[in-house]
């Protein structure tokens, strides 16, 4: 009781196929978790047992975890980024807690840029074909107002990274990939842009949108 713990954002990948276990996380809010918080954990919880919890992540900074549609695995990031620097991890684990791997190093400025991300947001997005997960983070160097946020593709069977959609209105993206298993849509994703928003140099929304609102759009993700 003295450890607080909550449900994820409602749009999450969290449930696996016939609804019966689910994704939930201790010391965190509904929106996320401090990335410095050691006491954070994401959590199985088994409906036909009783609701059972079982932990599964260890690691200071776990985020953005999506359930593969199968609902063998859990993938999730490990988030030591900072402004300019840092690493992002993509790992997955079996939903029995084993086989834990890692699937992508970020370490470095994203391809075809001289930007490294952080800020990282606390949901990411499967693709329905289990082959691509997309998330979102901060642009900036930490000296400019106005810098950008952007939207990150992973592609977990050729451990790659590219940055697909950036600017300053992306500050709060919410993506959420198509469930289609057609070969096409299954590229799609829905994404939310902000506008009127306002950030300082550090990538902290001071506000989150103005009086023109915000706009949802579907964009593939090759961008």
């Amino acid at each position: 009781p003295e450890v607080p713990s909550s449900h994820i954002y409602m749009e999450a990948q969290i449930f696996t196929p016939g609804s019966r276990r689910f994704i939930l996380h201790r010391s965190a809010h509904a929106h996320g978790s401090d990335q410095h918080d050691p006491q954070h954990r994401y959590l199985l919880c088994d409906l036909d047992n009783g609701g059972q919890l079982s932990p599964l992540t260890e690691e200071t900074g776990a985020t953005g975890p999506s359930i593969s549609p199968d609902g063998r695995y859990l993938y999730y990031f490990v988030n030591e980024t900072e402004i300019g620097g840092g690493v992002l991890t993509l790992k997955r684990v079996q939903l029995d807690g084993t086989e834990r791997e890692t699937l992508f190093v970020l370490d470095a400025p994203l391809p075809d840029t001289d930007v490294r991300p952080s800020r990282i947001y606390p949901l990411s997005t499967i693709s329905s074909d289990g082959k691509r997960i997309a998330i979102s983070g901060y642009l900036g160097d930490g000296h400019t107002q106005g810098a950008p946020y952007g939207l990150m593709v992973f592609d977990i069977e050729g451990a790659s990274v590219r940055l697909v959609l950036q600017g300053p209105s992306w500050c709060n993206l919410h993506p959420q990939y198509s469930r289609s298993l057609d070969a096409v849509a299954s590229h799609d994703i829905l994404v939310q842009e902000n506008h009127d928003n306002e950030a300082d140099e550090k990538g902290e929304i001071t506000r989150l949108v103005g009086g023109l609102g915000a706009d949802i759009h579907v964009i593939r993700d090759d961008g």
